[in-house]
């Protein structure tokens, strides 16, 4: 019961701060929305969110594999892990395990970790051998190739995710100019080809909506 008063909470903060820039409202609502229980969802929750992803997003693209996968995307708005979250707990009632950056540890390790689920980038083989372990557990993990926002460094951990747990890898490209959400075919990393070469390959075929 505590638990789900604290997850309602936040999502109430995450919403007001969606229009107040001192408050980190995205990561409040997929917090919060991550605490409840995704099957019993109050109505005062779940419609209000529903109706921001279709105001945002309207069309989406193909079908959600089975579990155990990686999901790749492009990373241009902090609404990118909200819209990836929604689509796999209505459709799959699983949650998404993003690595996430250390700016958000001010939630606390019990808010970031344990109830929405984050895999927190404190230290890299650390998090890398938490993905790992999720990944083996038949669970799904999010990972945004090019880091922060506007970055150009492309990382290949997705790669070495996908090859060394034998794990397909999701491709979705969200395209906030024509409000669309792509999920693109299953994709089989390559142990003979250069990993940030596949991984510009993924990024390169996400855009083609």
């Amino acid at each position: 019961m505590l638990k789900q008063i604290i997850g309602i909470s936040l999502i109430v903060l995450g919403i007001i701060g969606l229009f107040l820039p001192f408050l980190q409202g995205i990561l409040l609502i997929i917090v919060g929305y991550g605490m409840l229980n995704v099957k019993k969802v109050h109505p005062f929750i779940r419609y209000p969110l529903k109706l921001l992803y279709y105001l945002k997003i309207k069309r989406t693209y193909g079908t959600l594999p089975k579990p155990p996968f990686i999901v790749v995307s492009n990373h241009n708005s902090l609404l990118d892990p909200l819209y990836i979250s929604y689509l796999i707990i209505t459709n799959l009632n699983k949650k998404i395990h993003f690595i996430a950056s250390p700016t958000w540890s001010f939630l606390g390790k019990t808010i970031c970790e344990k109830w929405a689920g984050c895999i927190m980038l404190y230290d890299r083989k650390e998090a890398y051998s938490k993905a790992k372990e999720y990944v083996q557990q038949g669970k799904i993990v999010g990972i945004f190739p090019e880091g922060k926002l506007g970055s150009n460094c492309i990382k290949i951990g997705a790669i070495r995710l996908a090859l060394d747990t034998k794990t397909p890898i999701l491709p979705i490209h969200i395209d906030y100019l024509s409000k669309s959400l792509a999920i693109k075919e299953l994709y089989r990393a390559k142990r003979n080809v250069n990993y940030r070469k596949q991984m510009l390959e993924i990024l390169s075929k996400n855009q083609k909506v």
